[in-house]
């Protein structure tokens, strides 16, 4: 018998008018996230430079929020983040550049590009060897509370207009394949 510790991803998704409900198994290192417009997935009609084949255009890797042109900033698409675990909080309410740059500072050798948000479980998540993790299959209730800025169009909140976008974690987890008389399967499945 042989046995290989690998990883896996889990992934979950949901609406941005929804409830931000988790739905994992297992131990996970790490939580991932990205939140994205339905205008940057949604086909457009673009007919310039580069434009693909019957004139659609996706931008399926824009994880950014409102762009601001007079000032060309781009700003995140979440205003804060709290996780929740069977209801009770698991990390505070923090601004959206905290679980961007500061908790990926600190657990990572470096930060995600993007708007690619972060919270870590282990205390070296990019080890091979697991450094701590948090049982998934143990815990009902798990709630990524996303709050959203109150205006994407308009600086005016008399003109802003409502979020309306996909939620998606990513979790890796630690599982172990066993591998017995020819036959190979997971220690650790659904």
């Amino acid at each position: 018998m042989h046995e290989y510790l690998i990883d896996e991803v889990q992934h979950s998704s949901s609406e941005s008018h929804t409830p931000g409900h988790v739905r994992l198994n297992h131990p996970v290192k790490e939580l991932l996230w990205v939140v994205q417009r339905d205008s940057a997935i949604t086909p457009t009609p673009y007919t310039g430079p580069g434009a693909l084949a019957g004139g659609l255009g996706n931008d399926w890797f824009n994880w950014s929020g409102q762009y601001d042109a007079g000032l060309g900033l781009v700003f995140d698409p979440i205003a804060s983040a709290e996780l929740q675990l069977n209801g009770h909080r698991r990390t505070l309410e923090h601004p959206a550049q905290y679980f961007r740059t500061v908790h990926p500072r600190e657990k990572h050798t470096s930060k995600p590009s993007g708007f690619v948000y972060n919270y870590s479980f282990a205390l070296y998540p990019e080890d091979k060897q697991p450094s701590g993790s948090c049982n998934f299959s143990r815990i009902d209730n798990v709630t990524l509370r996303l709050i959203f800025p109150t205006a994407y169009n308009s600086e005016s909140a008399a003109h802003a207009t409502p979020f309306n976008g996909q939620i998606r974690v990513y979790a890796p987890n630690p599982n172990v394949v066993l591998v017995t008389s020819g036959m190979m399967g997971k220690l650790y499945a659904n």
